[in-house]
């Protein structure tokens, strides 16, 4: 688990974002209120669906008006937008592990949804870390080697 958490607010901006997975290599980042408590995780899949939605998703609207505006354009004009704009049609659930759970139950879920990372709460629902796939990667290493 990664202690030193980056925490964003729901207001940040796509582009920031991009900026903070990139100098970090991160692949997610979780969002939280004013008091640090737990809002949702944004990741990099959730900004490439905000960013370019899919073609069944397009009303007429976009279909008549954005379709004439070059993708860079919309491109361009959507990486303003805030962590906000990009989630508000989310229909994922949050899942998150708590300080107590154990090494097993963080891959069980990783594994079980698939996702790259998950915040790690404590009882106050504040974010106190984050696990990524990496982190069970190298973990599963250090196992290895202390039975091999």
């Amino acid at each position: 688990m990664v202690k030193e958490v980056i925490k964003i607010n729901p207001e940040t901006k796509i582009i920031d974002i991009l900026r903070i997975f990139d100098k970090n290599k991160i692949s997610g980042l979780p969002v939280v209120d004013n008091e640090s408590k737990i809002i949702d995780i944004i990741t990099i899949g959730d900004i490439i669906r905000y960013l370019v939605p899919k073609e069944e998703s397009h009303d007429f609207f976009y279909s008549i008006y954005v379709e004439e505006e070059t993708q860079k354009d919309v491109l361009n004009s959507r990486v303003n937008d805030t962590v906000k704009d990009a989630l508000l049609n989310s229909k994922k659930r949050l899942y998150t592990l708590s300080k107590e759970d154990t090494f097993e139950k963080a891959m069980s879920v990783l594994s079980k949804h698939h996702f790259k990372v998950i915040p790690v709460l404590n009882k106050d629902k504040k974010v106190v870390g984050i696990v990524s796939r990496g982190d069970i990667n190298n973990n599963l290493v250090k196992m290895s080697i202390a039975n091999g």
